[in-house]
């Protein structure tokens, strides 16, 4: 062989080996089908409102912790039924096509019911969900469903639990089978929430691939870490709000082989963040247009060190009354520190300061039940009952309302022991029936935690008052006097939000005057201090 030969031979072979290890790094061994629809073919269901963004957060999660090609990711939102089938197929056979893909994701957010997955025009049947995956010729598959009742679709000859399974940790291979990750089981819807921008489910899973689940600290989330990690966090939610309803995500897993299903590498693209002490309060950072949303809660006093991916932030921190809001870029290689003096900081708005759905509703209906000693010391057992209506604009300065409404009251009580220059001997019923208008001034939010507001009001009406009597005296038999009379009051009080709920409850301290004419002392003011319980109910 000549010297020009082996050049040729030579140039010839590296081009072959360049060509082959640029195809390799264009293909990835995992391939991921994400599904996005916000409404469904039943006219009876509300459209959703996160379920397209929350398929684009989990995307843009795969292709960068997940280190998937962006030609490895089919993304279809609000799409027809026979679109979905056409395209569907036309990436399985790509797939299929391919040497090199070991792995196969498909993600759906939207509505569903036990039958299937609801898109805009029909259903994804379970038994057709099923025989899709069965067509992708590959090792391993991964469904993971957002969506209520999901457990039932999952469902098909496999095992299920809902407290957890280990995996061997050998990372040198994985498993082969199928592996079904569901918001909620078969009885149990699934919920999104405005304070997180997204649903539950799918807001917990994409912190944890980027690295929250991340239990042994390895720099790589296998699909245990994943469950334990979301399961955990979506009972801490149900905790928080109650109202929200119960969601237990739920692990369908059928398996063969040793080995582990990892789901992504954030050690890859993170690096760690170091928060001041003096940093206090939720700390929210988002970042490409809000498909990337990571929310640390943190306590004054102690640093604080997270991991997160590279990349431009926005911050937002909420301490107290304030709101502290910035930007930060992470590097790889960079310290990375967020302090107080990196943030611009102002007061809190009303809708920042109190829950959604609660205290922003202005009108209210409110029951109240109290006692006092009696409006004078023969008066015993004295009882107060009522309903009131209110409105509840906000005023300028932030967290301050008024209170303008109207109540009315019921009272009852005993009157003894007349003077005795009536030689009488008895006791009368007391009946009282107020009508009031009241202006109530209102202060929120000293103390966040526990949604506390105080009150100070005055109010002023009119009192129906009946005495009937009983026993015998000089000047005849038993009489009743009545009178209608001004009552004018002051009160003071504080209310606390029942967890997030439409309900308040509350403590009020009030001091009615009403002036009198009672039949034998003549005209004269008499007051009481009045104790009662309040429980607010917010309309609209």
């Amino acid at each position: 062989m000549t010297r020009n030969h082996l050049g040729t031979w030579i140039i010839i072979f590296f081009l072959v080996f360049i060509s082959s290890k640029v195809f390799s790094e264009t293909e990835s061994t995992t391939a991921v089908l994400v599904v996005g629809s916000n409404t469904s073919y039943d006219p009876k269901l509300s459209p959703l409102k996160y379920a397209v963004k929350d398929a684009l957060r989990f995307a843009k999660t795969m292709e960068s912790a997940g280190a998937i090609k962006t030609n490895a990711i089919k993304i279809l939102v609000d799409i027809s039924l026979k679109d979905f089938d056409e395209k569907v197929t036309a990436f399985i056979r790509q797939i299929n096509a391919s040497q090199g893909v070991s792995k196969f994701i498909f993600y759906f957010s939207g509505h569903a019911d036990s039958l299937g997955l609801h898109l805009k025009d029909g259903m994804i049947s379970k038994a057709h969900l099923h025989k899709l995956l069965k067509l992708v010729q590959v090792k391993t598959k991964v469904a993971l469903l957002d969506s209520c009742f999901a457990g039932a679709i999952a469902r098909k000859g496999i095992s299920r639990s809902s407290k957890g399974f280990e995996i061997p940790k050998i990372m040198h291979d994985e498993p082969s089978g199928t592996i079904f990750l569901t918001a909620s089981t078969e009885t149990e819807a699934a919920f999104e929430s405005d304070d997180i921008m997204g649903s539950v489910f799918s807001h917990y899973l994409v912190e944890g691939l980027y690295g929250r689940a991340d239990n042994n600290r390895d720099g790589l989330v296998s699909i245990d870490e994943i469950y334990a990690y979301v399961y955990r966090q979506s009972k801490l939610q149900a905790l928080v709000f109650p109202s929200q309803g119960q969601q237990k995500p739920e692990i369908v897993a059928d398996l063969r082989g040793q080995g582990n299903v990892i789901m992504s590498f954030p050690q890859k693209i993170s690096t760690n963040l170091k928060l001041d002490k003096n940093l206090a309060g939720m700390i929210t950072f988002a970042s490409d247009r809000g498909l990337r949303i990571f929310r640390y809660p943190k306590k004054k006093g102690i640093s604080t060190i997270v991991s997160m991916p590279v990349g431009n932030y926005d911050v937002k921190i909420q301490d107290q009354n304030r709101i502290g809001e910035g930007q930060i870029l992470l590097g790889k290689k960079s310290q990375n520190l967020l302090a107080s003096q990196n943030l611009v900081w102002r007061e809190m708005t009303l809708a920042e300061k109190t829950p959604k759905g609660q205290l922003l509703r202005k009108w209210f209906l409110q029951a109240f039940y109290g006692s006092h000693p009696g409006y004078i010391d023969r008066e015993k057992k004295a009882q107060v009952a009522g309903l009131g209506f209110y409105y509840r604009p906000e005023l300028f300065w932030s967290g301050t309302f008024l209170r303008l409404g109207a109540e009315g009251s019921y009272h009852s009580s005993r009157l003894h022991s007349i003077p005795d220059e009536f030689n009488f001997q008895g006791s009368a019923k007391v009946k009282e029936y107020k009508v009031m208008g009241w202006i109530f001034f209102e202060k929120t939010g000293f103390f966040p935690a526990i949604g506390d507001s105080w009150l100070l009001g005055i109010g002023g009406g009119q009192a129906q008052q009946s005495q009937e009597w009983g026993g015998s005296y000089t000047l005849g038999s038993a009489r009743t006097f009545k009178a209608t009379m001004p009552v004018y009051d002051v009160g003071a009080g504080v209310n606390l939000k029942l967890f997030d709920s439409p309900f308040n409850l509350g403590l009020m301290w009030r001091q009615t005057r009403i002036l009198v004419n009672d039949g034998f002392d003549g005209k004269k003011t008499l007051k009481a201090n009045i104790a009662q319980v309040t429980l607010d109910y917010f309309l609209f």
